[in-house]
């Protein structure tokens, strides 16, 4: 598949009205044309990463499987972590390997279709990572 279009600090938002303010000190691509993969952006000085995915939605609302990595904590509580997705579930997703990363993820429904944002964070980087990312979370919104 040929990749996305590169992403940019500023403004973004995807043709079916999901939208994002990507902060100074991050970048990215948007996904393939076709992909559920609307968005893939890294930040510079942590290398923490976001992945914003859309799917049809197909029942209950939650992670899907990621290689190498086993979803150890699912909670169906209310998390307002990401404001637009509220209600939503949030997971995470750890590797048997130390030095893998850890994934943390809120799984919700907007405009019609699941949305899954995911945050990769380097190991030992869980903690910057989570402060480094509450601005770019609290940033989506749909129209």
């Amino acid at each position: 598949m040929e990749p996305g279009e590169p992403v940019d600090p500023g403004p973004w938002q995807e043709p079916r009205g999901l939208r994002m303010v990507v902060p100074e000190g991050w970048s990215g691509r948007t996904g393939p044309t076709g992909s559920s993969l609307l968005l893939s952006i890294a930040h510079t000085a942590s290398g923490v990463q976001l992945e914003l995915w859309a799917f049809e939605i197909s029942g209950d609302i939650g992670p899907r499987p990621r290689p190498n990595c086993e979803w150890m904590f699912v909670d169906p509580a209310s998390h307002r972590a990401v404001p637009a997705l509220t209600p939503a579930v949030t997971a995470t997703c750890v590797s048997e390997d130390l030095l893998a990363p850890v994934v943390q993820g809120w799984y919700g429904r907007i405009l019609g279709r699941e949305i899954h944002l995911e945050v990769v964070y380097p190991p030992g980087r869980v903690v910057e990572g989570r402060q480094v990312v509450e601005p770019v979370l609290a940033s989506l919104t749909s129209h």
